[in-house]
């Protein structure tokens, strides 16, 4: 894999780390994709991906409302965060994988993902 052109610069080949990063958010958003596609009620929700972390948003991209954001801390171990009303992000003691997360996400705290 390489790293995408900026200013003209001469391409770079990515590292085996960067490359696992990169992988992994690209799966890590698929699966929260069919997660989110195959239970009733959260199909209002979609996932974007920024950097290393995946927000589940919902609403018309010129007016999206924020439900939760998981960041990526290490290999396959990711962490959950909700927004506050001033914007920011205030992080929960929870870690796992994404399939952990996503079902203490949505068994113990689906409110978070209620339409709004």
């Amino acid at each position: 894999m390489t790293r995408a052109r900026t200013n003209g610069s001469k391409q770079k080949k990515m590292t085996q780390v960067e490359a696992r990063r990169f992988i992994s958010r690209l799966s890590g958003a698929r699966e929260l994709e069919e997660l989110l596609a195959s239970n009733d009620g959260l199909q209002h929700l979609r996932v974007k991906q920024r950097g290393e972390s995946l927000t589940l948003v919902s609403g018309s991209d010129t007016d999206e409302i924020a439900h939760a954001k998981f960041s990526a801390m290490g290999a396959d171990v990711w962490g959950l965060s909700f927004p506050t009303r001033s914007g920011r992000w205030e992080r929960t003691p929870f870690a796992g994988s994404l399939d952990e997360l996503s079902h203490v996400l949505i068994d113990m705290l689906g409110w978070h993902l209620a339409p709004r």
